[in-house]
């Protein structure tokens, strides 16, 4: 089976391409969808993330503040390659059951 990745910058038209994919019958693995629930409270990423970046990366409803990590992250190179080392070997590993 080909597998195929699907890049491009906000607003280029990913979802769109995708769903006509999807349509014509092709399997999809959502990077996006892959580090949004294994972001959610009590996941392990989840529970490393505030165990490095601390509370204020939690919301008032106990979720990721994405905001909040965002401007840590984007302001700091270190922290970005920290976020990086947290999030990314766990998507790749999630990303490679759901194929």
């Amino acid at each position: 089976m080909s597998e195929f990745g699907l890049t491009g910058g906000i607003g280029s038209g990913k979802s769109a391409a995708s769903e006509r994919l999807v349509a014509y019958g092709a399997g999809l693995v959502d990077a996006d969808a892959t580090v949004k629930r294994l972001q959610v409270a009590g996941m392990p990423v989840f529970d490393e993330i505030v165990a490095y970046f601390g509370d204020k990366v939690v919301g008032i409803d106990g979720e990721l503040n994405r905001p909040a990590l965002a401007d840590i992250v984007f302001n700091d190179p270190d922290e970005l390659k920290k976020i990086n080392e947290i999030v990314h070997p766990a998507v790749r590993k999630d990303m490679a059951r759901q194929r």
